[in-house]
């Protein structure tokens, strides 16, 4: 019996979370607002970047991370950067 064929499910999600928006609405859907303070509304979706995502890790062995988000913040212009992984 033949193995069935593997549909690429990281590449289909890896194009849907590199939409900004897409983006946007999945960090502002899994942050609660805790104790009154909205903290997805302190940070700034429209400046959002997205990163490179290959590093270096211990032992200098090359990494890499499915998606990186830098998101500045409105008020001090510090950022979250803000890793995806999908797998």
């Amino acid at each position: 019996m033949n193995k069935p064929e593997r549909i690429p499910y990281d590449a289909a999600f890896k194009k849907l979370f590199s939409n900004r928006l897409v983006m946007e609405h999945l960090i502002s859907g899994l942050i609660d607002p805790i104790e009154g303070m909205d903290l997805a509304g302190l940070l700034n979706f429209e400046k959002a970047q997205m990163l490179g995502s290959e590093y270096f890790g211990p032992h200098l062995r090359k990494r890499s991370n499915d998606i990186v988000w830098q998101l500045p913040l409105k008020e001090d212009g510090k950022s979250l950067l803000v890793v995806i992984m999908l797998e």
